[in-house]
């Protein structure tokens, strides 16, 4: 990352660093349907050169989207020679973009998994318990997965745990007198704001990051090889469980060494809101109607002769049918031989 020195206006203050925000280009590609939609992909990330194949990801929302669309990739630059072959390309989950940012780093560290977080937020709750701060509820083992989740959207949402306990206290403590629901949920919002606390300490001790930690270390210090440009190809948490979240879009404007930054989004999906909601995580974006290939709805095809079908009673009688045909052709190759 590229960094600089911010001298006090008096004499005598310390000189302090803070790091300079990578100039970055923002667009967004509107596209009519599905076609579209993989042809303007193929247009951005498809590239002759290796080297910027490798500082490019393509963030989708599940393994599957990504193994689905590399297949329709590398089918689409072999009908077009002007394209280039996906070798190097990066395309990644939510999750598997961290990780690989995570490797990046500068110096690398390790991610927690699910399971290590889990049982340093068992800990925490032990702490809390013995420092006092007791939840209004029995705490049992089932419990804690919902309590990382709940601490990972309050992240997410761009949320510390200092402005979480602070508005919540807030707007119970005035009606505590009155209201026994106000009460318990003052006593549970304590009990959190101190497993929170507790939790990332105990982060803190294992000397690896989680992927709260990996934002704040990425920001300050950035990547050996950076991404220099990264394509969205999936909505946010609103509109797909699988998407971005506010914070990862925070990330994009301030990660150091990207310089662009292109979202790909169908007519229909901008239409249900993701267009205002983008527009406010990305300041300045330009948008740009791409009308790659003419998107031809599906036909149905059916086959003619009826013979290319059976029907059976139940599944015992298809299964019966099924080993006959089998062992019919075994015997014509038999026969054949």
């Amino acid at each position: 990352a590229v960094r600089t020195s911010n001298r006090g206006a008096r004499a005598g203050h310390a000189a302090t660093e803070a790091p300079l925000i990578t100039p970055r280009s923002t667009h967004l590609l509107r596209v009519s349907g599905l076609r579209s939609f993989q042809d303007a992909i193929a247009k951005l990330v498809c590239t002759r050169d290796p080297w910027h194949a490798h500082q490019t990801a393509v963030l989708v929302p599940t393994r599957a989207a990504a193994e689905q669309l590399r297949r329709t990739l590398e089918e689409l630059t072999v009908t077009d020679k002007g394209w280039s072959t996906l070798a190097g390309t990066n395309v990644l989950t939510r999750d598997e973009w961290y990780q690989a940012m995570a490797e990046r780093a500068e110096p690398s560290v390790p991610l927690l998994s699910q399971i290590e977080r889990t049982v340093c937020m068992t800990s925490a709750t032990k702490a809390a318990l013995k420092s006092g701060a007791k939840p209004p509820f029995k705490l049992r083992p089932e419990l804690i997965p919902s309590i990382v989740a709940f601490y990972d959207d309050l992240m997410r949402h761009q949320q510390s745990v200092k402005s979480f306990e602070r508005l919540m206290v807030g707007d119970l403590e005035p009606s505590v007198d009155l209201d026994r629901g106000a009460r318990r949920l003052l006593k549970q919002t304590h009990f959190l704001a101190a497993t929170f606390r507790l939790f990332q300490r105990e982060i803190g001790k294992t000397g690896r990051l989680d992927e709260h930690g990996l934002r704040e270390k990425l920001i300050d210090s950035g990547m050996r090889t950076p991404f220099v440009r990264i394509v969205v190809t999936t909505a946010d948490y609103v509109a797909d469980p699988d998407g971005l979240w506010p914070t990862d879009f925070g990330l994009l404007t301030r990660l150091p060494g990207l310089e662009r930054i292109d979202v790909v989004a169908t007519d229909n999906m901008l239409d249900a809101g993701f267009h205002q909601r983008v527009a406010e995580f990305l300041p300045g974006i330009e948008e740009e109607d791409v009308h790659a290939s003419p998107d031809v709805p599906p036909v149905l095809v059916t086959p003619t002769d009826d013979q290319l079908h059976f029907v059976s009673r139940d599944r015992e009688e298809e299964l019966l049918r099924v080993v006959r045909a089998i062992k019919g052709q075994s015997r014509a190759v038999e026969g054949a031989e």
